[in-house]
């Protein structure tokens, strides 16, 4: 088995397991929405923060990271046993095309795993759905300054991984 893993939030940055390949790019028709509870490095049960997931909206485009894990199935085991235990929030291993930065036409790849969640509060229990942006900057201000000025630093220098005029205090979340 050989798996490719897209990471549209800290997977970009902090990948933190064992891959043999990474290309730069982007899925087509999905956005980053901050609507999924965060109980485990952000937050708590009593006080979830925000994390990023992904809406199905025709026309988007999500830039991030694809990883491929192919050097033997005790790797790709350990490998994804990890995605699944750190990605616990999301519900949904989603397959989509990938396009490498400068592909517009055809995809590079088929088939690659994206953790997203079910956008429903019934099925999904860190389904926390929208809130207005106000409210998510007060929270994310609150965090640990390390945090903030990573994030302010990740879209200074590379913006294409957030959404068009999002600005730079809005990373923070």
């Amino acid at each position: 088995m050989v798996f490719w893993v897209f990471g549209y939030g800290s997977l970009v940055w902090n990948p933190r397991f064992n891959y043999d390949d990474k290309m730069i790019g982007y899925i087509k028709n999905y956005r980053r929405v901050f609507d999924l509870a965060c109980i485990d490095h952000r937050g708590t049960p009593e006080d979830p923060a925000r994390t990023c997931t992904l809406e199905y909206k025709e026309g988007a485009v999500c830039w991030g990271a694809v990883y491929s894990v192919k050097e033997g199935e005790e790797k790709e085991r350990l490998a994804m046993a990890y995605l699944e235990n750190r990605e616990c929030e999301y519900d949904q291993k989603t397959t989509v095309d990938f396009f490498k930065e400068g592909e517009i036409s055809e995809a590079t790849l088929s088939g690659v795993i994206v953790f997203t969640s079910t956008p429903d509060k019934e099925s999904n229990k860190y389904y926390l759905g929208p809130a207005p942006l106000e409210d998510m900057a007060k929270y994310e201000g609150s965090l640990d300054p390390w945090m903030s000025s990573l994030w302010t630093i990740l879209y200074n220098k590379n913006p294409k991984f957030f959404p068009k005029g999002l600005s730079t205090s809005v990373c923070l979340i």
